[in-house]
């Protein structure tokens, strides 16, 4: 099984996933003050109370906006499970190309979640075509009418979202 691991500022989750499917999720509160064995023994609690079995855990991915906290995170789960787990953050390559002026204050939350979503949709073109074209000297209204058309022609056409869930 792989643990995922998401450490926030307020809350934990945990999801436990086979074959990719996910077979539990848990909350609990982050606490800069808990050892990684407080945090060991919780996980072990709440892996018993989704009747998930931790010693079948082989792998696990942190994600962690509180860095006191992911290393106690990551130490729990290695005591817990003998292994090592793979914390996200700067230097792990993703695959993203991360154009900001300093990647390191990019949250691995954020970085975690833009990784699943490529893993699982297709990427939009690089240099997607125009929507917006000439329009003639026309009233507002028209105008308007003819840019929403324009727009919602392009998102059919590039498959990026069915029109008929918008009433226009």
């Amino acid at each position: 099984m792989l643990l995922a691991i998401d450490i926030g500022n307020t809350n934990i989750t945990l999801g436990g996933f086979e074959d990719k499917v996910l077979t539990f999720t848990a909350r609990m509160a982050t606490d800069t003050a808990m050892t990684s064995d407080q945090y060991a023994s919780q996980f072990k609690n709440i892996l018993s109370l989704y009747n998930q079995d931790y010693e079948k855990i082989d792998d696990c991915i942190v994600s962690s906006v509180v860095p006191s906290v992911g290393s106690a995170i990551c130490r729990a789960v290695s005591l817990l499970c003998d292994i090592v787990p793979l914390s996200l953050g700067p230097g792990v390559k993703t695959g993203l190309n991360i154009k900001i002026d300093n990647p390191a204050q990019l949250g691995a939350d954020l970085v975690a979640g833009a990784v699943g979503a490529i893993s699982e949709y297709t990427l939009p073109e690089t240099n997607p075509p125009n929507i917006f074209k000439f329009i003639p000297a026309c009233k507002p209204t028209e105008a308007f009418k003819l840019i929403q058309a324009e727009k919602l022609s392009f998102l059919k056409e590039h498959n990026c979202l069915n029109p008929s869930d918008f009433v226009y």
